[in-house]
């Protein structure tokens, strides 16, 4: 009997696991990723690269079991949450690991999460410390006042650098480093990155990455430890820790942090300086690249570019070919699963499609009464596999809403063709309702829309006319200023029309071209933004 994929992927898991001596349930993935590389001789290959600076596995090693040793003195107990709230920097990779390994739980949050959003998901996390940015921990001072907490401790982006935490911390340089088992077998919680109601609490365990990356790393990427990866996303989500430091710590590769957010010319600079072979953006990212074309040429140490986040459209691959030689992969993935999941393969992409799925993972395209669809009908995708959370945390009601019978169930709208390739189509909660209860995928417009060579991005949402009727909207963003204009706006139009000639509802009426559009912490459109009303409070033309 040949084993499943499933059979296969736990296997692995398992065999990795028995290597410092533990099991997928009791594992402490600190040891793994880190601590493994410094006991068996690897300590002084680099492992990030960040301000200028190369930090080794060791030196990362040695800060993260300084921390953990300050985490015991604090009083943390394994099992407690940490609250982590500053951007990509070394401070917060060394941190992080010193959590985990203490059998804490940490907790990513973006520094720019507003002070009411981290106020409640302290409370709900009942989390005991926080270690913030110093330059905005005034802001989360707030936070002392959570039941339980111990302390907020403002840290610097280096260890190097002055702050509360540094001087808080003696060195430790001892090869036994400390660590504990979760009592519950939980290591981070990342919050959703969804435009609507208070964020979902997503908290992961140790295993769970293991089986990304038997699933995606491998197969998909052939990730090696001679790869430097680099990524747009950051690691407040689960695509930028993914590839920013659980993958590439896990292979003992390295990568490349941007503190801020990179705009396509600094992205490209610290690709060319660092020779990164990996790079992880969004589609709207690489428009933006492609839109500064003498870059092209830097790029050449660059072996795979992955795209993820939202749809990748059929004019911005056309785009990029002409751009730059480097192989593009489009996929896709969610927090609740821990990575990207679905993707197409080197030498294997097929154009609007993100790709086929990763072993290990059963996937489905449902409709509302969650029967499975047939292939070109679109319907709710939902998926079930050994590296999903069972649910919200502490939050029963969304809970019941998204996971059924052990499968999550998205709000992301697929379709399937018949050689297994999905195909994504927005999400249920974007589609805009017109008329007397047309709905208009926005992803369909925008697609058409791109096509237009003055375009570089775009938006599609509702909004109210004059008389408070919804109506569609597109925000455009140009290559060239100078483009933006009524000509251009009419053009666009046009397009629209022509391509829906007797769905009199899919109509442009309003064009707008602001200079940028309004970006989630995960690089994704952030359509709460631009459609800050609900759509209930729209009246609709019947």
């Amino acid at each position: 009997m040949v084993p499943s994929t499933t059979e296969t992927h736990v296997h692995s898991v398992s065999a990795l696991c028995k290597t410092v001596g533990s099991t997928p349930e009791r594992v402490n993935h600190a040891e793994l990723m880190l601590y493994r590389h410094c006991r068996e001789g690897r300590g002084s290959d680099n492992a990030l690269y960040f301000d200028g600076e190369t930090y080794s596995y060791q030196q990362i090693a040695e800060e993260a079991a300084r921390c953990t040793v300050w985490l015991y003195s604090l009083g943390i107990k394994p099992g407690n949450c940490v609250i982590l709230c500053m951007p990509d920097c070394v401070t917060l990779v060394a941190t992080y690991f010193g959590v985990v390994a203490a059998g804490a739980i940490a907790i990513i949050l973006d520094p720019a999460l507003t002070t009411e959003d981290a106020f409640y998901i302290a409370q709900l996390c009942e989390a005991r410390l926080t270690i913030s940015y110093e330059k905005v921990s005034e802001r989360v001072q707030g936070l002392r006042s959570v039941p339980g907490m111990l302390a907020v401790i403002g840290a610097g982006l280096t260890w190097k650098s002055a702050s509360e935490l540094t001087s808080a911390l003696a060195p430790i340089r001892s090869p036994d480093y400390p660590m504990l088992e979760s009592p519950t077998g939980h290591a981070y919680g990342l919050l959703s990155s969804g435009s609507t109601g208070r964020p979902k609490l997503i908290v992961h365990r140790h295993q769970d990455i293991l089986h990304g990356h038997f699933g995606f790393a491998g197969p998909v990427i052939g990730w090696t430890v001679d790869d430097r990866s680099i990524s747009v996303a950051k690691m407040t989500t689960g695509y930028g820790l993914g590839c920013s430091v659980l993958m590439p710590f896990l292979r003992g590769a390295s990568s490349v942090l941007v503190s801020e957010a990179p705009t396509a010319t600094t992205l490209t600079h610290a690709i060319e300086a660092h020779r990164c072979t990996l790079l992880f953006a969004q589609p709207r990212f690489l428009a933006e690249e492609i839109a500064a074309s003498d870059l092209a040429d830097r790029l050449r140490s660059l072996r795979l570019v992955v795209t993820g986040g939202e749809p990748l459209a059929g004019a911005l691959v056309d785009r990029w070919s002409r751009f730059s030689h480097v192989e593009l992969l489009d996929s896709y993935g969610s927090t609740e699963v821990g990575f990207l999941y679905i993707s197409n393969r080197p030498g294997d992409s097929r154009r609007g499609s993100v790709g086929r799925p990763i072993d290990g993972l059963q996937v489905e395209v449902v409709d509302g009464s969650g029967g499975v669809v047939q292939s070109g009908q679109i319907g709710k995708l939902k998926v079930r596999g050994p590296m999903i959370i069972d649910g919200y945390w502490n939050d029963p009601v969304r809970t019941l809403q998204s996971f059924h019978n052990r499968w999550f169930v998205t709000s992301d709208l697929f379709s399937l063709d018949e050689d297994g390739y999905y195909y994504i189509h927005g999400r249920s909660d974007h589609l805009i309702k017109l008329g007397c209860g047309d709905w208009v995928n926005p992803i369909e417009l925008e697609t058409v829309l791109l096509e237009h060579p003055s375009v570089r991005e775009c938006a599609i949402v509702g909004a109210p006319d004059d008389h408070g009727l919804t109506v569609l909207r597109a925000i455009i963003i140009v290559d060239v200023v100078g483009l933006a204009g009524q000509e251009l706006a009419v053009e666009l139009a046009t397009m629209v029309r022509e391509r829906w000639p007797a769905q009199k509802y899919k109509r442009i009426e309003i064009v707008e071209f602001p200079e940028t559009l309004p970006k989630t912490p995960a690089g994704k459109l952030d359509r709460s933004k631009l459609q800050p009303r609900s759509m209930t409070e729209f009246s609709y033309k019947c």
